[in-house]
């Protein structure tokens, strides 16, 4: 954020804790072979690094995912579908910006 004045410390700690527990709207991509064009059908899970399954979702005909109200931290997200070799990606979600208060 900025600011039109100088902040004391409790303030900067409280934003940024407040960002640290604001869900994300969301965590979105899409799944894309080797010619880099959507695969449909895939299935997309979202699990922390510790491997705890959060959501699973299957994808439409672009290879385009989503997940609503993904707190902010680190993931792994992997793909998997039927004659394709599966693909986990590390991923960090971080707190949307706010507009700056005065």
């Amino acid at each position: 954020m900025i600011y039109n004045r100088a902040l004391s410390e409790e303030k900067v700690r409280a934003d940024y804790e407040v960002g640290l527990n604001s869900p994300a709207k969301s965590l979105t991509g899409t799944v894309t072979g080797p010619d880099s064009a959507g695969i449909a059908g895939a299935n997309v899970t979202l699990a922390t690094l510790e491997g705890a399954e959060i959501n699973t979702t299957q994808i439409g005909s672009t290879g385009h995912y989503a997940f609503a109200d993904v707190s902010p931290g680190f993931y792994d997200i992997n793909a998997t579908k039927r004659s394709y070799w599966s693909n986990t990606n590390n991923v960090t979600v971080t707190p949307k910006p706010q507009k700056p208060r005065t």
